[in-house]
């Protein structure tokens, strides 16, 4: 089967703002409404220990694949709060459908590459990502 293209607005800059963050997670919440049983776009928040908002994961979902996208707030990176719910999210994609799980991320974000690879995701070469990007993948 070939590759689908899913789109989705990335927070590619790691020196966004937290406002800027909560207006794109704002955005991606309204997108939830798209969602149709493995199809469609689901977006979570998340929250620091102390329950603050904190960033946001993100799904863009076509099974069997899906495409993650998460920001984390400049003020809560480096609490493992994406590593979390990458993981988190896993088995719920499993449950969707999902045999194949992408994310793309900026060729110097080196925070989110971790974040991937300790979740089982390996680099990708069978498809094609943007200049500057990388993108990743793991099998479910």
């Amino acid at each position: 089967m070939g590759s689908m293209m899913l789109g989705c607005e990335v927070p590619y800059l790691v020196t966004r703002t937290h406002a800027e963050g909560q207006d794109w997670y704002r955005r991606m919440l309204r997108r939830n409404r798209e969602y149709r049983g493995g199809r469609g776009t689901v977006a979570w928040i998340m929250r620091d220990a102390m329950g603050r908002p904190s960033g946001a994961l993100l799904v863009k979902l076509a099974a069997p694949e899906a495409m993650l996208v998460y920001w984390v707030s400049p003020e809560a990176r480096g609490q493992g709060l994406a590593k979390a719910a990458v993981e988190g999210i896993l088995p719920w994609l499993a449950e969707q459908g999902v045999r194949l799980v992408r994310a793309d991320i900026q060729d110097d974000n080196h925070a989110s590459r971790r974040v991937l690879e300790s979740n089982g995701f390996t680099e990708r070469t069978d498809s094609l990502a943007h200049p500057g990007v990388r993108r990743f993948g793991r099998e479910l």
